[in-house]
């Protein structure tokens, strides 16, 4: 579904990379609550340093990155 989806939002991709945010109140956050965390992960992204982030190809598939 997220290939799908990014087909028609941007460019395109090879490596997804996904990271956990966890919510507050045992509420899941907010678009609001994501967006300064995405901006980080993204300028991290940028920066190479991928910490804590699982990388995917567009089968969904792990990757390895050496």
């Amino acid at each position: 579904a997220l290939a799908a989806e990014s087909a028609q939002a941007g460019p395109p991709w090879a490596i997804m990379f996904a990271a956990a945010l966890s919510g507050r109140d045992g509420r899941a956050p907010t678009a609001a609550d994501a967006e300064a965390p995405l901006q980080r992960m993204v300028e991290d992204i940028k920066n190479g340093r991928i910490d804590g982030m699982l990388p995917f190809d567009r089968n969904g598939v792990p990757v390895q990155l050496a």
